[in-house]
């Protein structure tokens, strides 16, 4: 049993590594864009942060429609198919194109609305102001979601993350030029983290470009357009797995606009937070994302009992991940506050926020790596249940009477949080043990 475990484990993180890599790269530039703005004060970190939420809830909820190649591209190559699997991707992008069109829209509209959400009323025109110099990256993301899903399920992530890693380097240089004025160029402030930003995600969009474009993929420009069968197919599996990914970041979207509503030190604080914690998610999503492939070329190759070891593989090692990201949480909290060049106002703040989000963290390792090995076998449809029922009919209630009607403010949102999260958790653990007794007695 622990030799083949162990084998699993290895070939999960060769595959999975890079990925894990690759996302905390991604996860870095909000960091880096936080940390950079952060001596402007702490307006400025709630407005990075608060912006940044506006386009990732909505940028990165839509282009999760393109999830659906997790399934569809990983059990073509399981089974041998990669001219199909070639065809699915570029059909993915013009299915990405019509999302990403109505991204753009949402992000202007919603911008439009923020000053009547009853923010702070000094964040809200930094807010929006980056906001909109993000709304050009949109295309860019889709094409670099689309693209490193596709080099994923060839067991192809090494790419993906040397494109992350330099995108990441090119947006901390950009980042200080534009914040800071340097080299002639202007102290842009917020407005320049968000043009450097965007910058960076069509850096990254470039790269992808030049890696299809030099490798021996059979992509075909007539494969392009629209097949009315694959993209209900695309649509029956992306729907749901996007939907999911809306309401659980839309959730802490909310959290920010709830928690905008006390001062700026609680919202600066719960920014702060959230950066460390995406941070550290960054590896059981890098896990999540292969655990789909290796689950997903194992059903396509009719494994179906390997299919589900695999994923009982993945989801323990996700946990034990967590434990040790919340204990460095725990005991490092002031530290890490620190890092970001928190006034002692605002790392109290964040101390207040520790217990919440230390306990959600295992558990949020837990349901995304679970959500990973479903879509796997092509099943979107339980993580969203799970998300409609846990996050907004348990955590939003949850959220609201603890930080109004209790009084306890920011920490009484990330106890709503906490709980949400964890019961998401407990339901996809329960779906995944029930669909592994079926793999495995089939």
């Amino acid at each position: 049993m622990f030799p083949r475990a162990f084998s699993e484990l290895r070939a999960l993180l060769l595959l999975g590594f890079p990925i894990i890599v690759s996302n905390l790269a991604h996860s870095a530039m909000g960091l880096t864009d936080i940390y950079l703005v952060a001596p402007l004060g702490p307006e400025a970190i709630g407005a990075v942060g608060l912006g940044g939420n506006v386009f990732f809830g909505i940028g990165f909820s839509c282009a999760s429609v393109l999830l659906c190649l997790d399934t569809l591209v990983s059990q073509a190559i399981g089974r041998g198919d990669r001219p199909y699997a070639a065809r699915v991707f570029m059909q993915s992008l013009g299915l990405g194109a019509c999302v990403c069109a109505f991204a753009a829209i949402a992000m202007l509209f919603t911008v439009g609305k923020l000053d009547r959400a009853g923010l702070e009323p000094s964040v809200v025109p930094l807010a929006k102001s980056f906001v909109l110099w993000t709304v050009p990256g949109l295309p860019a993301l889709f094409f670099t979601f689309a693209a490193s899903k596709y080099l994923q399920a060839h067991d192809r992530s090494l790419p993906v993350m040397l494109i992350a890693v330099f995108a990441n380097v090119f947006n901390y240089g950009f980042d200080v030029v534009l914040i800071y004025g340097r080299f002639g160029f202007p102290a842009l402030g917020v407005e320049g983290a968000a043009i450097a930003t965007t910058c960076a995600r069509w850096v990254m969009a470039l790269g992808f470009a030049l890696v299809l474009w030099r490798s021996d993929y059979p992509l075909r420009r007539k494969d392009l357009g629209y097949d009315r069968v694959l993209w209900n197919q695309m649509l029956i599996l992306g729907v749901p797995a996007a939907a999911q990914v809306a309401l659980e970041i839309g959730l802490f979207v909310m959290a920010g606009f709830l928690i905008a509503r006390f001062e700026a030190d609680a919202l600066a604080a719960h920014y702060v937070m959230l950066q460390l914690i995406s941070f550290t998610f960054m590896a059981p999503l890098g896990v999540s994302n292969a655990v789909s492939v290796r689950v997903g070329h194992a059903i396509g190759a009719g494994l179906l009992r390997e299919a589900a070891f695999r994923g009982k593989v993945a989801i323990g090692f996700s946990a034990a991940v967590m434990s040790l990201s919340s204990l460095a949480l725990i005991f490092y909290g002031r530290e890490l506050a620190h890092m970001f060049g928190a006034r002692e106002s605002t790392t109290l703040a964040f101390l207040a926020l520790v217990p919440a989000a230390a306990a959600f963290q295992i558990f949020d390792g837990v349901q995304v790596t679970a959500t990973g090995a479903l879509r796997g076998v092509g099943d979107t449809r339980s993580p969203f249940l799970a998300n409609v029922f846990c996050h907004w009919l348990v955590a939003f209630p949850i959220a609201l009477y603890c930080g109004f009607s209790l009084g306890w403010r920011a920490p009484g949102v990330w106890l709503g949080l906490s709980v949400g999260l964890i019961s998401v958790a407990l339901m996809l653990i329960a779906v995944w043990v029930r669909r592994s007794r079926r793999l495995s007695f089939s």
